[in-house]
C-alpha cells in the first residue's frame, strides 16, 4: 500500500511512515521515543503487513547512523552506496516472505 501513515504511540502522534511501491521511509518525530527500538519494530511490521512485492527498499543518509541501524535491525541490508541530492546515502533492501 502506497501512502503516508501517522505513527501513534499511546494514542498520540509520534512520527510518520510512508511508502512508494517498494520504497519505505520512516520518521520518528518525538525525541524521547528515539533510540528505543521503536523504528525497527515499526519498519518490520509495516513491510510485512502493508507492502507488497518480493522486496522493500530504502535510501538512508549515510550520516544518519541511527536511521540505518533501525533499518538493519528491521532486516534490511546495505546493498550499495548511492548519491542523492549531493549527499551520500545507503541503498537498503529487505526481502519479503
Amino acid at each position: 500500500m502506497s501512502g503516508r501513515h501517522v505513527i501513534l504511540v499511546d494514542g498520540r502522534p509520534a512520527g510518520m511512515i510512508q511508502s512508494y511501491e517498494t520504497e519505505v521511509d520512516l520518521l520518528i518525530g518525538e525525541e524521547e521515543l528515539t533510540g528505543r527500538g521503536l523504528g525497527a519494530q515499526i519498519l518490520s511490521q509495516f513491510v510485512e503487513e502493508e507492502m507488497s512485492g518480493d522486496a522493500a527498499f530504502a535510501l538512508v543518509e549515510e550520516g544518519n547512523r541511527r536511521s540505518w541501524r533501525a533499518f538493519e535491525k528491521a532486516g534490511f541490508r546495505h546493498v550499495r552506496d548511492v548519491e542523492e541530492n549531493g549527499l551520500p546515502h545507503r541503498l537498503m533492501r529487505r526481502d519479503r516472505g
